[in-house]
């Protein structure tokens, strides 16, 4: 999921109007799914320190051409809704890597690692 692909657009009223788009909703659910299954819940992060916080994405193969830069948005966000990290302001991420990860992340998926970083 990219950046690009979060939001479809409309014209109402006059009035460009923007809502998440069915691809963003899908790749959401999908990605709660994936957190249910691999157990992570909030309580897990409470042992973790507080911020500041450098986040690294490591992004498998997939199918389609995609910007590295596009998934920093939908990852943060996601990270954010499912309160891993507070809001994803530079008081609370300091940093974040995207990396291409082709044969160490599975085709299709993305990895994230939370990690402390000093201020």
């Amino acid at each position: 999921m990219s950046a690009n692909a979060m939001r479809s657009a409309f014209v109402a009223q006059g009035h460009v109007c923007q809502v998440q788009s069915p691809k963003y909703k899908a790749w959401l659910k999908l990605a709660a799914s994936e957190l249910q299954e691999q157990q992570l819940t909030r309580r897990l992060w409470l042992r973790m320190p507080p911020p500041p916080y450098e986040i690294t994405i490591l992004v498998g193969k997939c199918n389609e051409r995609r910007d590295l830069d596009n998934f920093t948005k939908v990852v943060c966000d996601f990270l954010v809704k499912h309160e891993f990290i507070e809001d994803d302001s530079l008081k609370i991420v300091h940093e974040i890597t995207v990396k291409k990860a082709f044969g160490l992340v599975p085709d299709g998926k993305i990895e994230i690692n939370i990690d402390y970083c000093e201020g």
